[in-house]
């Protein structure tokens, strides 16, 4: 990962640029603390001479999304979340040693084709990008309390992970998703670290790349060799250098078992290896949404 950014003077550097950009948003950011210089600092860092057009488009799509946003930023569910939020495992959990919120990604326990079958790409990309909230809110707060410009860790495993799952419009919605988050959250992404990746992964990436940006893209990273229960933290070694063992969950080499949750990442089993199953079917044909807890 690379050096954090010292708040302090990074905000002397771009005064100007911050109050010029205060001044001409006047009217949008009128009354509101939300948008202050550190806000505005990250937009000035990722986009430069057009951090102006995508402040506007931030200010608007947070109006337009503000009870969900609130909702989100604590910990709450994002929309769609009875459908999206039980088929795809991820969640946040923790921080590396320097305050970053780590959000976990067990791809090989979503379950694509049936999320495919009851939702479509634009409400996965929607229940995606208002999840980054609660890592934003995270790394605002450890930022103004530590000074550094502190951004989100993505762990993305793929333990167990069938090449059934790689589908084109679970990838629309996952760059919908990556799209959205470099307008409204610029400067959140850190590194985003695959883990396990399956033999099959390079038939694949090509097509995924196609919905991706080339920043996200660009902060792809492969730790490698297998990181799993049976392994320790010094297989991978962002994760030797930035974790503690106490910290990280079992199903990556870690001590963690969230016993009390049931499971590390939205409750599901650390030793589970198979697909969730999130909607039940029931005589009625209505929906009835529950996460099956045994493990195969």
């Amino acid at each position: 990962m690379s050096k954090q950014i010292d708040v302090g003077e990074t905000l002397k550097t771009h005064a100007d640029e911050i109050q010029k950009l205060k001044k001409n948003l006047a009217s949008e950011i009128a009354g509101s603390t939300f948008y202050d210089d550190i806000f505005i600092l990250r937009f000035i860092l990722s986009n430069g001479s057009t951090a102006e057009v995508n402040l506007r488009e931030t200010i608007k799509w947070r109006r337009e999304n503000a009870k969900a946003l609130e909702i989100a930023s604590t910990g709450g569910p994002p929309p769609h979340d009875d459908i999206v939020g039980r088929l795809c495992v991820m969640d946040f959990h923790g921080t590396t040693s320097d305050g970053s919120p780590l959000l976990i990604i067990r791809s090989g326990l979503t379950n694509v084709p049936d999320l495919m079958s009851r939702a479509t790409p634009e409400q996965i990309g929607e229940w995606m990008l208002i999840q980054r909230e609660e890592g934003f809110a995270i790394c605002d707060a450890a930022t103004r309390k530590s000074g550094k410009l502190v951004k989100l860790i993505v762990v993305n495993d793929f333990q167990h992970a069938k090449m059934l799952g790689a589908d084109r419009r679970f990838f629309k919605g996952l760059g919908m998703a990556s799209k959205g988050s470099e307008t409204y959250y610029p400067q959140l992404l850190g590194i985003q670290v695959m883990i396990n990746p399956p033999s099959w992964m390079n038939m694949v990436f090509p097509i995924a790349k196609l919905f991706m940006s080339k920043r996200t893209l660009d902060k792809i990273k492969v730790c490698p060799g297998i990181v799993n229960s049976g392994t320790d933290l010094s297989k991978c070694p962002f994760l030797s250098t930035y974790l503690k063992a106490d910290d990280f969950p079992t199903f990556l080499g870690g001590n963690c078992t969230c016993s009390d949750k049931g499971g590390c990442i939205r409750g599901v089993d650390n030793n589970r290896i198979t697909p969730v199953i999130g909607i039940e079917r029931v005589p009625s044909g209505n929906p009835s949404p529950r996460v099956e807890d045994s493990t195969d």
